[in-house]
């Protein structure tokens, strides 16, 4: 549709319309510009709050009976290697087997010196458990 003149009533109408809509847009910007102040002082606060927070005995001239309960972690000295933990790769594990378990028992075989009359010698050992079967002396 061309651009047709409009009644005097109606353009008058949509040009104080116009106006009033403008003073709402400034009001809006001066409330931004104000608020975005706000903003920028409430961050410089909390950095400063955090700052403080952050502060010990350590890092500052207070006393350690400043920092409470809670020390601080110390810092090891000691560099890292660069090895991994374990044992070597291409050594043989250490682990024993479910069937490797033996039960000793220290047994009387004959030989001198016994206790009330029995002969006897400390040090034979009975190795039971190894494989099913096998009981022998050590």
């Amino acid at each position: 549709m061309p651009d047709v003149p409009a009644a005097p009533d109606a353009l008058a109408a949509l040009r104080a319309a116009n106006a009033r809509l403008r003073e709402v847009i400034e009001a809006k910007d001066t409330e931004v510009s104000v608020l975005r102040a706000q903003v920028e002082t409430l961050r410089a606060e909390v950095a400063e709050l955090q700052a403080r927070l952050a502060q010990n005995s350590q890092n500052s001239s207070r006393p350690p009976s400043s920092d409470g309960l809670a020390k601080p972690a110390r810092k090891s000295l000691r560099g890292r290697s660069g090895r991994k933990p374990g044992r070597p790769k291409g050594q043989p594990g250490a682990t024993h087997l479910r069937g490797d378990r033996r039960v000793v028992r220290r047994a009387r075989v004959a030989g001198r010196g016994g206790r009330d009359g029995q002969q006897g010698r400390r040090g034979a050992r009975r190795v039971t458990g190894g494989d099913p079967g096998r009981d022998h002396y050590r």
